[in-house]
């Protein structure tokens, strides 16, 4: 997953993490988020984005179905008997263009020294991808893989349409601190195939400012999470996430990457009915 979308996406996913356990119950949870991080993957210049958040959730056994305001809906299977962990999700895409990028909802003017580097590129726009992940939970962690399908628009001196793939492999580590204290941290590597790096990656032509490349697939990134949660009472809590991205392969190369190294902190304000 990109940068952005792809750190918001985590936040949840472990904001939610306390109704895999649940049994055959409802949760609603709303809450705030205040994110500084790069006006899109591959910017040097970064912003601050504020959103919120209501979440909704219902949990019968090992399955927990949720719906989300911002990464939309999906389903986890959680059998730490058999040590598997199956979810099948659907988030809210991204775009970026020569004067904004955003995300789901939420949309950023980019600056004016940006705005002049992008003048002339074309309008990629992936509205909704889905993702199935696996995990096998062992007592050091969870071991998993992930495929996106994006389908993805292109608009630029031709208009094509991409269905983009992109896997990973990825480490989840929770650990337990205190009764009010957990730290979750998390490493995943990302592989783009050669769809998604023509879409998101290439430039078909020379602009104003950059030159014309052509994007080939393999690796994507890497990414390190670190997340602490904190409960303040019994329905309040605090999330401060830290994520650090390095783009690799032709997803650093790209001519659209001013910056391989993507830094991101958040901060969220939770209440849990």
């Amino acid at each position: 997953m990109n940068g952005r979308i792809g750190a918001i996406v985590v936040a949840l996913c472990l904001f939610v993490a306390v109704d895999l356990t649940a049994q055959d119950a409802w949760s609603f949870a709303f809450g705030g988020f205040g994110m500084l991080m790069n006006t899109y993957p591959g910017s040097d210049e970064y912003d601050v984005s504020v959103m919120p958040e209501v979440k909704i959730a219902y949990a019968k056994g090992s399955v927990t179905f949720g719906f989300s305001l911002i990464d939309g809906v999906g389903f986890t299977y959680a059998n730490p008997e058999i040590h598997l962990l199956v979810s099948l999700n659907f988030f809210l895409g991204s775009e970026r263009d020569s004067e904004t990028y955003a995300v789901g909802f939420f949309r950023k003017d980019h600056s004016n020294r940006i705005a002049r580097r992008l003048a002339d590129t074309p309008t990629v726009s992936t509205i909704a991808y889905g993702e199935l992940a696996l995990g096998y939970m062992s007592p050091v962690g969870i071991f998993g893989a992930t495929v996106e399908y994006h389908p993805t628009s292109y608009e630029g001196d031709s208009n094509e349409f991409y269905h983009g793939i992109v896997s990973s492999v990825y480490y989840l580590l929770p650990f337990p601190v205190t009764d009010r204290l957990m730290v979750t941290g998390k490493f995943a590597v990302d592989f783009m195939d050669a769809r998604y790096a023509e879409a998101w990656y290439s430039l078909p032509e020379d602009t104003a400012e950059l030159d014309a490349f052509r994007a080939e697939p393999g690796i994507k990134d890497i990414k390190i999470y670190l997340r602490m949660d904190y409960l303040l009472a019994k329905h309040v809590g605090v999330i401060v996430l830290a994520s650090d991205t390095l783009l690799l392969g032709d997803a650093g190369r790209t001519p659209l990457t001013s910056e391989r190294n993507q830094l991101m902190f958040g901060l969220c304000a939770v209440y849990k009915l």
